[in-house]
């Protein structure tokens, strides 16, 4: 029987056995359409941990005190809901006890409580804990269902069917609560539910009461099949009204087709004449009807062009039919031999069917996720990594429980965690003293221009595709596509909301998503959670635009604090942490002591007061047009609470700054500006930093005394701060160092804030670097071990010997996921490992390189699937990994090219100035525009006959280029005038300080000085075949050769001055396609490589005295570790070893090509070959695995050259492989090269040598 067409309340009950196959073929096998509750006694021990026993369709429902549950306390019941119920339609009911699980029932008709009961043999210790469940004030006076297994004989509902049993059985303690609750039997009397292999007995231990009221709504209740349980199923369908509701369709955006989509989005834009509407908006009404137009365009492109989701399959991906034939084997094997007629045989068939049934369960999960490792795609390579590093809270969808509030109250309805969840996530903030704000007078503010197309197309550029979409529903991915339609109408409608202060209502909607805190020891209260804040996206990119225009202004005029390191361009958490280390070793190295105090402000964002944030604004000149529509931008905003399937109704939410805002950041920056100045910048004995709202001070002089004294000064600014500003300090979650290495010196001293003493703390976490009060760094080394070790091992989960993701995937994983997590902040802790001349003994973190070499080992050994004995050299060589310490060395020498590179308004300039002559702007201004056009053809052909096209036309034209070229960089122009051709040629230096794209962009400052040789031209193009080149001299961007973009503007604007009515593009022309223009400076480009230069006016003698290029200088130091390693490799033992019988080639990436495309265990038997420690007896002796090196046919040491090329018990497979490979059958040839890859292959499988490795995976 099964609940298939009725309407009622479908329960099914089973006592599972504490068998996972069990649980396993109930929740694949039952379908969800047909049922409202599983209620499983006995489940699998571990039920609460395992995600194999959850499913998207059903949520786990387990005992109110799993939670707490103790070492050995065994979960006994639970239920599982169909996730089509509402959420408000069931609640908890508490019960102390993990043999109980009870929900009350809120349907359209009744209320009514469930109960799921496990109660031991020979005991009633789950009696008492029903009774007073049935006494809880949620289910007293409502009708009550309850089902379970009792493990009590009685004639009440056994029957005949044990007379003995029911004779010496004591039931009176149930058979009471049976009176009390007026509850009675709905089980028909003597229907078997259990069955005892041992006895060869049937017995009725599992029951089912309803209460009185209750009975006449029971319209079955049954037993059926037990899923290979000893107890059978009860199925019990009850006529009463249930609400149900099914997953709304979802739109797959990731299946749409764009060109379709963009055209249906084109010819309605044009239809509404869109564009020329956004350029005559001039009330807040126009706004509102041209935003809800733009909405409903893109949903209407939606529903015709973007597919939806359709049911998914309620079982899991492992299961198969075959599956399914054992189950149905299984179960006509056990209707047979469950009648009294069955024979010993029958008997005996369905334990075997069953017996089958279960190992193919406990089977096929790991074959499938074996299989699917094996055959995973370049896509399905990060999907694999957060299978096995997310923790199961951020994989599992649980629904929200019942929350226990501050006040002691319980929030069981949706409308009750609603409430709760919004005073968490949207606190009403405290008063800020505004007192100062009244009366003050602000500074001019600065000029604002109109935003362009360009810094919308900017902002548009930089979205995530398919992040999840606001209320419109409208992703990121249809925005990027529809760039170029949209782009001038979205900078129309906000230069116009910006002259009119407003900012459409549409758009201050969003949605608020509510997910689970990893890690925490309860999600019973409401702090467990964290809020999502899902905006419309297109209201996210005009935001974005304007946060970048307030961070060029903040850089360019110095509007914030130097210190200020978060949410600003060429800044780090790793700056952070490096001005702190500065700060207190100048300290040190004045012979004075340093405190460093870490601040905790406690709802940072949603505390921020409004008035105080436009008074900071205006109080910085921010212009006036901007402050008076963030003012309108942050005021009347509403959300929607989202959780389970519950969606409130728009609730008010616009205090402090929206979470998941772009603008957020930079306005918060500017809102905490104050606190940063509590110190003077002038006074190196004190100094603040911050990055967002994590904030230190740091104070120094003589004596911890002294810092105290001072830190005790500043104490009422901060709270002054805090109070004007509305921002609650946290001063218990305050952190204080007293940082020395003198541990004469060190006094800990603490600081009394009110009624708080901050004792000081051996070390810190900062910005998620531990920070200890000597600056040893050992706690943060153990930090990354920790870190890096658990990254390996999840990524080994992905990856065996015998299977798993290729060579290919596992070494992406390793490089991307794993040691960056290990190495998070390595400039500041790491000292770069070396040898000084004529020493023997390195310097620098050497055991600490040691150590998280050993993790490094341990990566390589899983991305190349060798041996454990395997030394750490080879294992490198066949991972393509750097030895660590030079690995180590290049982050560091890279970092510090960075730092060496940073502008004088970087907090650490001054520290690093004396390393380099250059810096790197990281922002420009923010209303600048290209004064030129750019033209960058689709097509390599299109784009050759534009330059032909050009150049017939008798328009300017110079060709440039850039070369590397006999170990220098050249860069050239080329143009034919109207008496004669001008040739610019330059030499920049070695390609170990330059690189060729400086070349490309020197090119084009020569085409300058070419065109100004012409004075007649008033039309000039500038053809290069680079297209980064032309886009870093439009875009302005930080980059690599940012000192030339910035020449060749200055050049440019020089030349205008002159010449107002020139006008300048610069197309793109694509290389070696035979425009003669481009092959003749590719040419002069060359020669200028090897010295061959041409005079230069002064102007452009700068051009031979460029500052050393960061790429190139990091490209250079790269090759050198190169050098390194082979060198190291060739004079280690392992290395000379195979450089001599098997492969001669260098370290680095050429070992990967003998592993494309093998199959997991395919490559793992491959380097373990190469290596020699392989499953061959002359290895296995060498590790007592055999008693003997000898080959059991040859009696001569079984190595790999043996088994390869000599052995007499392979002749036949050798003959195939020698007219595979030829004459050249050697190890060399065999193992060397890829060459012979597929014949050495198919030798090992055909003498199934390795047997481990040659079997698909089962």
């Amino acid at each position: 029987m099964n609940g298939r067409g009725t309407t009622g309340l479908r329960v099914m009950s089973l006592n599972c056995r504490k068998q996972p196959e069990v649980l396993k073929s109930v929740l694949n096998t039952t379908n969800p359409a047909e049922w409202d509750l599983l209620c499983l006694q006995e489940p699998p021990l571990s039920i609460d941990r395992l995600l194999s026993f959850r499913s998207p369709r059903w949520n786990l429902v387990l005992p109110s005190s799993a939670a707490s549950r103790g070492e050995g306390e065994m979960i006994r019941s639970v239920i599982y809901v169909n996730n089509h119920l509402p959420s408000d339609l069931y609640t908890q009911i508490s019960v102390p006890s993990l043999d109980i699980v009870a929900l009350k029932l809120s349907l359209p008709s009744l209320s009514l409580s469930i109960f799921s009961v496990y109660n031991p043999p020979s005991s009633d210790s789950a009696i008492q804990p029903l009774q007073r469940a049935l006494s809880d004030p949620l289910a007293l006076n409502a009708p009550a269902i309850i089902v379970g297994g009792f493990n009590a004989h009685h004639l009440m509902w056994s029957g005949p069917l044990v007379p003995q049993r029911t004779a010496r059985s004591d039931a009176e303690s149930l058979l009471l609560l049976l009176a009390e609750f007026d509850l009675s039997l709905a089980l028909p009397p003597g229907t078997p539910t259990y069955w005892s292999d041992s006895h060869h007995t049937a017995s009725t231990l599992d029951l089912v009461f309803t209460s009185t009221s209750l009975a006449n709504s029971v319209t079955s209740c049954s037993t059926d099949y037990g899923h290979g349980s000893d107890h059978c199923a009860i199925n019990i369908l009850l006529d009463l009204d249930i609400p149900r509701s099914g997953p709304a369709p979802r739109s797959q955006w990731r299946k749409t087709d764009w060109e379709e989509y963009v055209k249906a989005v084109d010819a309605r834009w044009f239809t509404e004449d869109v564009e020329a509407r956004s350029s005559q908006l001039t009330s807040p009404g126009d706004v509102d009807q041209l935003v809800q137009c733009i909405t409903d365009i893109f949903n209407q492109a939606a529903l015709d062009h973007v597919p939806k989701t359709t049911p998914s399959a309620y079982s899991k991906p492992w299961w198969t039919p075959e599956l399914t034939k054992l189950l149905k084997e299984h179960k006509r094997t056990k209707n047979r031999a469950d009648k009294p007629s069955a024979s010993p045989e029958e008997q005996a068939a369905a334990k075997e069917a069953r017996q089958a049934y279960h190992r193919e369960i406990r089977a096929q999960p790991r074959r499938h996720w074996r299989e699917w490792l094996n055959n995973a795609e370049e896509k399905d390579v990060y999907r694999a990594s957060k299978y096995v590093t997310q923790a199961p809270e951020d994989t599992i969808a649980a629904r929200l429980p019942a929350l226990n509030l501050p006040d002691g109250r319980v929030a069981r309805t949706c409308e009750e965690k609603r409430d709760a969840l919004m005073a968490q996530f949207f606190p009403a903030p405290p008063l800020a003293d505004l007192s100062d704000i009244a009366m003050a007078e602000h500074p001019s503010p600065l000029d604002h221009s109109p935003f362009t197309e360009d810094e919308v197309q900017d902002a548009l550029a930089d979205l995530s595709p398919f992040k999840a979409p606001g209320p419109s529903g409208i992703p990121n991915a249809a925005l990027i596509h529809c760039a170029d339609i949209i782009r001038g109408t979205y900078a129309n409608i906000l230069n116009a909301c910006i002259q009119l202060h407003y900012h459409p209502p549409a758009w201050k909607k969003f949605t608020t998503i509510t997910l689970r805190k990893p890690g925490k020891p309860s999600y019973l209260v409401p702090k467990a959670y964290r809020p999502i804040a899902l905006e419309d996206t297109s209201s996210k990119v005009l935001e974005s635009v304007v946060a970048r225009r307030l961070a060029g202004l903040a850089e360019m005029h110095g509007l914030l604090p130097a210190n200020h390191f978060g949410g600003r361009a060429g800044r780090t958490t790793t700056d952070a942490v490096l001005f702190l280390t500065q700060r207190v070793k100048d300290a040190w190295r004045k012979g004075h002591v340093a405190t460093v105090l870490f601040l905790d402000i406690t709802s940072a964002f949603p505390s921020v007061n409004h008035a105080r944030l436009l008074h900071n604004l205006r109080k910085r000149q921010v212009p006036e047009d901007l402050v008076l529509w963030i003012q309108d931008f942050l005021s009347d905003r509403c959300t929607q609470v989202k959780f389970d399937d519950f969606t409130s109704e728009p609730l008010h939410a616009s205090s402090g700054l929206p979470q998941g805002s772009p603008l957020s950041p930079i306005l918060y920056l500017f809102y905490s500006a104050d606190l940063l100045e509590v110190t003077d910048s002038k006074d190196p004995s004190k100094a603040s930093g911050g990055f967002i709202d994590d904030t230190m001070l740091i104070v120094t002089s003589p004596t911890f005394e002294q810092n105290i004294a001072v830190l005790t000064d500043l104490v009422p600014q901060l709270l002054g701060w805090s109070k004007s500003h509305a921002c609650r300090f946290d001063v218990a979650k305050f952190q204080m160092l007293h940082c020395t290495r003198n541990e004469k010196r060190y006094n800990p001293l603490p600081l009394v804030i009110d009624d708080h003493h901050i004792l000081p703390s051996e070390s810190a976490r900062y910005l998620g670097i531990i920070v200890d009060r000597r600056l040893r760094w050992n706690e943060q080394a153990d930090s990354a071990v920790d870190k890096g070790t658990s990254a390996v091992l999840a990524i080994a989960r992905l990856s065996r010997p015998t299977y798993g993701l290729p060579h290919k995937h596992i070494r992406q994983l390793v490089r991307s996921v794993a040691l960056p997590k290990m190495e998070y902040g390595l400039p500041v802790w790491y000292n770069p490992v070396r040898l000084p001349p004529g020493s023997t003994r390195r310097k620098g973190s050497v055991g600490l390189c040691n150590r998280l070499g050993k993790v490094q080992r341990f990566a390589a050994r899983i991305i190349s699937g060798a041996f454990k004995t395997t030394a750490s050299v080879v294992l490198d060589f066949h991972a393509s990994l750097l030895p660590i310490d030079l690995r180590l060395n290049q982050a560091a020498f890279n970092a510090a090219a960075r730092l060496a590179s940073l502008p004088p308004s970087h907090p650490l300039h001054k520290m690093s100035s004396g390393m380099s002559k250059s810096s790197t702007q990281h922002w420009v201004d923010p209303t600048w525009k290209c004064p030129f056009r750019t033209l960058i053809e689709s097509s390599k052909d299109t784009a050759a006959a534009l330059a032909e096209q050009l150049v017939s036309s008798g328009e300017f034209c110079v060709f440039t280029d850039g070369s590397g070229f006999a170990g220098d960089i050249g860069a050239a122009a080329f143009a034919k005038g109207r008496n004669q051709e001008h040739v610019r040629r330059v030499n920049l230096g070695s390609d170990n300080e330059h690189i060729v794209f400086e070349g490309e962009l020197a090119g084009m400052v020569l085409a300058l000085d070419v065109i100004e040789s012409e004075p007649r031209v008033t039309r000039a193009n500038i053809l290069l075949d680079n297209k980064a080149a032309i886009r870093a001299v439009s875009k302005r961007r930080p980059r690599p050769g940012q000192q030339l973009v910035e020449l060749f503007h200055r050049r440019l604007k020089h030349l205008k001055s002159k010449r107002r009515s020139l006008s300048i593009t610069v197309v793109w022309v694509p290389g070696h396609k035979g425009v003669a223009g481009n092959e003749r400076a590719d040419m002069e480009a060359k020669d200028a490589s090897m010295n061959d230069e041409t005079d230069l006016p002064p102007a452009l003698q700068c051009l031979r005295h460029l500052p050393k290029s960061q790429s190139a200088l990091k490209a250079a130091y790269k090759k050198k570790l190169s050098r390194d390693w082979t060198d190291r490799w060739k004079a280690s033992k392992q290395g000379t070893r195979l450089a001599r019988n098997v492969d001669p080639s260098p370290p680095g990436k050429q070992v990967l090509k003998l592993f494309k495309d093998l199959p997991r265990r395919q490559a793992s038997i491959l380097t373990q070959l190469r290596s020699g420690h392989v499953g061959l007896n002359a290895f296995l002796h060498r590790i007592k695995a055999v008693s003997s090196p000898l080959c059991s046919t040859c009696q001569s040491a079984e190595t790999v050259q043996h088994y390869l090329l000599t052995c007499r018990r392979w002749l036949a497979q050798r003959d195939t492989l020698r007219r595979a490979v030829g004459r050249d059958l050697s190890l060399r040839s065999l193992l060397g090269t890829a060459k012979h890859r597929g014949a050495l292959l198919a030798y090992i499988e055909a003498t199934r040598r390795f047997e481990a490795y040659l079997n698909e995976p089962s």
